[in-house]
């Protein structure tokens, strides 16, 4: 039996089954990796702009792009150990009621 080996499978997620869905993360790694490097230089601008620590509000607001596109990309840079949580939650830059806070997101040195 064939088996593929675990180190050329592609980063991104992908529906075990489907061979469509394989070729398709295939595809998308190189953009991820591009979202990620740019997610990792918004959160270290908006920290030397005197915030201590982005959300993803921040870097939404930042680069200019959807949060859906950056959101997921928090996460797999805590994954690989690039950025951590801090202690902190910080107000919604555009909302004024109390109950809207994220989590401040910081780079590990």
């Amino acid at each position: 039996m064939n088996h593929p080996s675990l180190f050329d499978q592609p980063r991104a997620a992908y529906a075990r089954n489907s061979d469509t869905s394989k070729e398709a993360a295939v595809f998308i790694q190189p953009h991820i990796e591009r979202m990620e490097a740019l997610v990792l230089d918004a959160i270290v601008a908006v920290c030397a702009s005197g915030k201590r620590g982005a959300t993803v509000f921040d870097v939404v607001r930042w680069l200019g792009l959807d949060k859906d596109n950056v959101a997921p990309r928090f996460t797999s840079l805590k994954d690989k150990r690039l950025i951590r949580k801090t202690e902190r939650r910080l107000a919604h830059p555009e909302r004024t009621d109390s109950t809207t806070h994220a989590w401040a997101w910081e780079v590990i040195a």
